[in-house]
């Protein structure tokens, strides 16, 4: 499963963070917090896949599914994340 952090990475390819915390009006550091703790908030992904293009639904979701701990549950709705997205993709 992809995570949000490549979300970020790709939108590090299109401007620097600086310029996305600036554009998004968000507060200092928060996009290097995110990347130091690993994962952006559900608001953060959704706002940045918008701002990308990318599929909004899918990026909050994968944000949400990050923010729990390991378990059976979790990994069956990873798999279900995965098997969605190529759907929606194809």
């Amino acid at each position: 499963m992809q995570s949000t952090i490549n979300l970020l990475d790709r939108a590090e390819q299109v401007k620097p963070l600086a310029a996305w915390t600036k554009e998004m009006k968000l507060s200092g550091n928060v996009l290097y917090t995110a990347r130091l703790r690993g994962r952006l908030s559900p608001i953060l992904a959704g706002a940045i896949a918008e701002k990308l293009g990318e599929d909004v639904q899918h990026w909050i979701t994968v944000a949400v599914l990050e923010t729990e701990k390991e378990s059976g549950a979790l990994d069956h709705l990873k798999k279900t994340a995965d098997r969605w997205l190529n759907k929606v993709n194809s």
